[in-house]
């Protein structure tokens, strides 16, 4: 959906369903011709499944709720449909008991709900509607700067994390004397990755950021292969790194970022064309502003 992701909009169809009565206006209606098409040739879609305290769940109403789940059967994901709905028109019902249904506060919530699932559905088919860029708009995007397009400079270190500054220097020191690095990572390291020896291979940068810290990515950054880097403060305690292999920015070709493009141009194509919309809604409506009125 476009405001909403395809789950909760099943569950609001489910939570609209019961608070518009199902057994009142919204339930006894029969089956629109579409969803007729839908059903089984053997089944008679206007047939009600359920009914709680006289309300009415129809077998299209029904599977039109079933269709946003897609993890299971048919029949599986109408009965997910079915006891949601079961779940909902339960505690409306007691919500309708309560007179909560009378408040100001909660009147405007189930109006701005209804109008809410109504505007995600047409975002949707609005959206639906606007062409993606055609292989020659895609290649023209790529053409106007290829070499923006590379792959990201990448590290192969080993580290040993410790959590006292003093023991760090005593690490660093023994491995700028030449002793063996796995040992010192069996031997002082407190983080999980001594189980691999404390290696990352061709990180990304921005992964050594994410797991190690920032401190040490900026100093990976300015030390050659072959360094010993620290004590530096990390996320988990200090950290001596020993720099085993640096990997520059490369170019990407066309075929490898093709994908990406087109999603992206999708993106700024779709939400210009919905800018527009709006804008042609906007000129046709009449909109009194009355905000700033005395």
């Amino acid at each position: 959906m476009g405001t909403l992701t395809k789950f909760s909009a099943v569950w609001l169809s489910i939570a609209l369903l019961a608070l518009a009565g199902c057994g009142g206006p919204a339930a006894d209606q029969t089956s629109p011709a579409a969803t007729s098409a839908q059903a089984d040739q053997d089944e008679d879609p206007d047939r009600v499944l359920m009914e709680v305290d006289g309300k009415k769940l129809r077998v299209w109403q029904a599977d039109a709720l079933a269709a946003g789940f897609q993890d299971g059967t048919k029949m599986s994901n109408r009965r997910k449909a079915v006891a949601g709905w079961i779940e909902v028109t339960l505690k409306a019902n007691e919500a309708r008991r309560r007179g909560m249904h009378k408040t100001k506060a909660n009147a405007v919530h189930l109006m701005m709900i209804q109008e809410s699932f109504l505007s995600s559905a047409l975002n949707d088919e609005v959206l639906n509607a606007i062409p993606g860029p055609t292989a020659e708009q895609v290649k023209e995007e790529y053409s106007k700067d290829p070499g923006k397009y590379r792959r990201p400079p990448r590290v192969s270190v080993q580290h040993v994390t410790v959590k006292q500054r003093d023991v760090a220097e005593k690490v660093a020191r023994l491995a700028k004397e030449g002793a063996d690095f796995d040992k010192l990572v069996k031997e002082y390291s407190i983080n999980q990755d001594r189980r691999r020896k404390g290696l990352w291979r061709q990180s990304s940068y921005n992964h050594i950021t994410t797991f190690i810290g920032a401190k040490v990515r900026a100093a990976v950054d300015k030390a050659e292969v072959g360094d010993i880097v620290g004590p530096v403060r990390g996320k988990r305690g200090f950290e001596v790194v020993k720099v085993l292999h640096k990997l520059a920015s490369t170019p990407v070709g066309f075929s490898e970022v093709e994908d990406s493009i087109k999603k992206k141009l999708t993106e700024q194509m779709r939400a210009a064309g919905m800018a527009e919309f709006l804008e042609s809604l906007r000129e046709k409506a009449k909109i009194v502003d009355h905000m700033n009125v005395d």
